[in-house]
C-alpha cells in the first residue's frame, strides 16, 4: 500500500519500492530488535556482492576492444561473404556477426556492445529504424545457455 501510495505521489520507482520494503519488514518484525531493518544493509551488501556483477563491465570492455581493434567488422565482411548482399539480408548479418562474436567472447553484454557498434549504425544507414536495429542486435546478442 505504500508504493503504491507513493508512486502516485510521483516518488521515483526504486525509492518506493526501498520505502515500501522497509514498511513492510518493520512491520511484519515489530516484537524484535530495531524491527528487523539491520537485515536490509546484509542483504543489500549480499546482493552486490556476486562476482558476476563484477565482470560485466570487463565483457563490455572486450566489446569495445573487439570493435576498435576491427574485429567485429572483419566478421561483417566475413558474414556478408557468407549471407551475400540483397534486400533484408542485414538483419541476417547482425545475427550472424552476433553468433560468431558470441562463441569468441562467450557474453551477452560484450557482444551487444561489440556488434551494436557496427551494425546499429550500418542499419540505420541502410534505412531501418533505430529500434528495430537496436531489437534485432539485442535479441541476437543475448546469451545462450
Amino acid at each position: 500500500m505504500v508504493f503504491i501510495g507513493l508512486m502516485l505521489l510521483g516518488v521515483p520507482i526504486g525509492v518506493s519500492l526501498g520505502l515500501g520494503g522497509l514498511v513492510a519488514i518493520g512491520l511484519s518484525n515489530l516484537d524484535t530488535q530495531m524491527f528487523g531493518l539491520l537485515a536490509v544493509p546484509q542483504n543489500f551488501y549480499a546482493g552486490l556482492a556476486k562476482y558476476p556483477l563484477l565482470a560485466i563491465p570487463m565483457f563490455v570492455l572486450v566489446g569495445s576492444i573487439f570493435d576498435r581493434s576491427g574485429v567485429a567488422q572483419r566478421l561483417v565482411t566475413f558474414a556478408i561473404a557468407i549471407v551475400g548482399r540483397g534486400p533484408g539480408m542485414l538483419p541476417l548479418v547482425a545475427i550472424l556477426v552476433a553468433m560468431f562474436l558470441g562463441g569468441i567472447s562467450g557474453s551477452g553484454p560484450a557482444n551487444a556492445a561489440a556488434v551494436g557498434g557496427v551494425m546499429i549504425a550500418a542499419m540505420s544507414r541502410a534505412g531501418y529504424p533505430g529500434s528495430y536495429s537496436a531489437a534485432v542486435v539485442g535479441a541476437a546478442a543475448r546469451p545462450t545457455s
